[in-house]
């Protein structure tokens, strides 16, 4: 644990804006607002901004907000949308660091204090952290965020580490320097992806660190925008063509990672879709599996495309192959479940956390 003391000797005793945008989910917003409040270090906002209609989410709220003068709440007069949500509310950061995190998301105990702490030592403009992903009924699953080396990237040099993992960019999982608000926005036209990009673009022009303690629990449910968008889709390349040429367009960034940077995001699309297709195939999901093979192959990997459906036919045609290679790929996904369940003692009391907050 992180001696907060530490933190006010040496005069790291800023204030943290942590913004949550939200939608019609107070009993979710409020687990993740109460991660925050309760964290080691208090010098913190928490700064909500409502997208819904009606009043729900105020009048859920109201106890809070009568006796926490830390937490603002705003609730727009219309829906401006998930993306447009979190960007207004980055353009109200008035703090030195700050973080956001979506209203069904929460942070592990001491993430702040251990966060800031780093940044100070190692003077980066921001870190970046290990996540958990679970379910609604707290199991860990896939979408977990490791981090292989704690060390210090330059500008540009997390890129490679991000998009073939090693480096988390679930943003949830990292705080940043105030700077930062004020030199990146968050892109709507990149989709579910604009946080991944905002991410990148930061890497690309700004100093970070990495830490392998857990810095935030990512929740996948049917409501979640990865869940929504889990297949190959034609709009996947207008998302990812933003996310790029943010980067690209950004003279601020060298001219060396500007040319890269196509290079380095575009081949992980096929990484994605053989991912999907593995997966499909595991769950014997053979409509979503073909589905996926038509996602890469309106991508322009059509030879991939086409060796992976004569398999697939060759699968289908064969019950015993088919059931060899779904019993060898569930093994292997029941193997990571339990790499990821088991890639920190602080993953039980992670869970116990959750549910307690959960309670509240």
């Amino acid at each position: 644990m992180v001696n907060v003391g530490y933190l006010f000797k040496y005069g790291v005793t800023a204030k943290l804006a942590v913004v949550i945008p939200t939608y019609n989910r107070p009993e979710m917003l409020m687990r993740s607002v109460l991660s925050a409040l309760n964290q080691s270090y208090s010098n913190i906002t928490v700064q909500i901004y409502d997208n819904s209609e009606g009043s729900e989410t105020e009048i859920y709220l109201a106890r809070l907000l009568r006796s926490d003068k830390r937490v603002s709440y705003f609730r727009h007069k219309i829906n401006i949308g998930s993306i447009q949500n979190f960007q207004f509310g980055l353009s109200r950061v008035e703090a030195d660091y700050f973080c956001l995190i979506s209203d069904d998301d929460f942070f592990a105990p001491n993430f702040f204090a251990e966060a800031i702490e780093s940044l100070h030592e190692s003077g980066a403009d921001f870190v970046c952290c290990q996540t958990i992903a679970m379910n609604e009924f707290f199991e860990v699953i896939d979408g977990a965020d490791t981090v292989d080396y704690e060390r210090v990237y330059q500008p540009g040099e997390a890129i490679d580490a991000m998009v073939s993992g090693g480096v988390p960019y679930k943003w949830s999982g990292i705080v940043f320097k105030s700077k930062i608000k004020n030199e990146i926005k968050i892109n709507p036209l990149a989709g579910p992806y604009a946080d991944s990009g905002f991410v990148l673009h930061v890497a690309a022009r700004f100093k970070c660190v990495t830490k392998k303690f857990i810095g935030a629990v990512y929740m996948v449910h049917q409501d979640t925008a990865s869940t929504s968008t889990a297949i190959i889709q034609t709009d996947w390349r207008q998302w990812w063509e933003e996310m790029i040429s943010d980067i690209e367009r950004d003279y601020l960034v060298k001219s060396e990672i500007r040319d890269a940077i196509r290079g380095k995001i575009y081949p992980n699309f096929l990484s994605i879709g053989m991912n999907q297709f593995k997966s499909a195939i595991a769950a014997s999901d053979y409509s979503k599996a073909m589905q996926v093979l038509e996602g890469l192959n309106n991508f322009g990997y059509v030879l991939p495309s086409y060796l992976l459906r004569y398999i697939l036919r060759a699968i289908n045609s064969s019950k015993i192959l088919r059931s060899l290679l779904e019993e060898f790929l569930k093994i292997r996904h029941h193997n990571k479940k339990m790499q990821i369940k088991n890639m920190s003692a602080q993953y039980d009391g992670l869970v116990k956390y959750a549910k307690e907050i959960n309670k509240l």
